[in-house]
């Protein structure tokens, strides 16, 4: 559901197939700490509430901007809502959501939403198309990434 009304507000849909499972989709996707492998900009746990549930915090490093995201929903294996926290200039809104869907046993389909508006005008419209690019090769490099990785090596680590 979206929280902004606006007409500012700029949309990004990206949907991609893979041929795992969505528990292991989700896991990887969920996995905070090892995120940067696929997305291509290194990532940090800021704040870690319950193993990465609500409420944790990742910095994402995206060359120019640092980007504070906090984890708002979490529902496993299907669900990661998060919202831009800091780092963004100019920011009105953002929310984005993660939506994993299985596709039969071995096969999961990925959706995913973001919705964000700038202060200043047209900002929001380069920054959704940068957005969209970057979601795209991530997907792909996950994909690839989840395919050369035995299902062992993703499982998470237990919690200490």
């Amino acid at each position: 559901m979206p929280l902004c009304s606006s007409a500012s507000v700029r949309k990004v849909h990206i949907t991609h197939e893979f041929n795992s499972s969505r528990e292991r989709v989700f896991g990887a996707l969920d996995d905070h700490a090892n995120m940067g492998r696929w997305l291509g900009s290194a990532v940090t746990i800021v704040k870690n509430v319950d193993g990465g549930g609500v409420g944790t915090v990742r910095r994402i490093d995206a060359g120019l901007a640092k980007l504070d995201e906090e984890i708002v929903e979490r529902e496993a294996p299907s669900r990661l809502v998060y919202r831009i926290i800091a780092g963004l200039p100019f920011l009105r809104h953002h929310r984005g959501v993660i939506t994993v869907d299985a596709v039969g046993d071995a096969r999961s389909v990925v959706r995913w939403d973001v919705e964000l508006e700038m202060k200043i005008p047209g900002l929001s419209s380069l920054l959704a198309k940068a957005i969209a690019s970057a979601l795209k090769r991530g997907l792909a490099r996950l994909d690839r990434h989840l395919e050369r990785m035995p299902e062992r090596e993703l499982d998470p680590q237990p919690a200490s």
